[in-house]
């Protein structure tokens, strides 16, 4: 190392303060200082949100979802979703959806009754950042062309539920596809 001294401070030659400064390895990535400041922190959530809509129709329409941590296999679902029973791993929306989730890579099903396709999407989640996921959903067969129409004729619900019934009748029925939905609503082993 050369170096001079010059008013008692230490000077390096040029090929001294070159050495000195740090090589960038492979992958490496430059970032302006002043976007530092920017980065939001690493353990922020993530939100994943978008449109739900009938391609037959071109309308918004209900859908249960099921969004999915690619790498642990865990389900999320928004805190006060309605969910489905009883495994509780899809949630229904109108409409549209919202979500918030840790970094990561997500697996986005979105499935409405039998006669339209579900619908698989990915996408990478960043710290603090939303991601707009819309949804158009394919109708695989047009039953009401053929005189058919869908319905369930024997819907209970648990008194465990933490939803309202109400809310739920409003909101079930849509998202499966339902044309017609008998409910029985009772009290029973008490």
């Amino acid at each position: 190392m050369y170096s001079r001294t010059y008013m008692g401070h230490v000077h390096l030659s040029r090929r001294d303060i070159l050495k000195s400064i740090p090589v960038l390895g492979h992958g490496s990535l430059l970032v302006p200082a002043g976007l530092m400041a920017q980065r939001p922190a690493t353990g922020a959530r993530g939100v994943i949100r978008g449109a739900l809509v009938d391609e037959g129709t071109g309308k918004p329409a209900a859908a249960k979802i099921r969004v999915v941590e690619t790498s642990t296999g865990e389900a999320y679902l928004p805190p006060s979703a309605i969910k489905t029973m009883p495994k509780r791993t899809y949630f229904y929306a109108r409409g549209s959806y919202e979500i918030a989730v840790p970094p990561g890579r997500y697996r986005i099903e979105v499935v409405r009754g039998i006669s339209h396709k579900a619908v698989v999407d990915f996408t990478e989640v960043g710290s603090g950042i939303t991601h707009v996921v819309d949804v158009r959903i394919p109708v695989l067969k047009d039953m009401h062309s053929m005189g058919w129409y869908s319905g369930n004729t024997h819907t209970h619900y648990a008194l465990e539920i933490d939803e309202d019934p109400d809310d739920r009748l409003r909101m079930v029925p849509p998202a499966e596809g339902l044309d017609v939905s008998v409910i029985s609503y009772l009290i029973r082993n008490d």
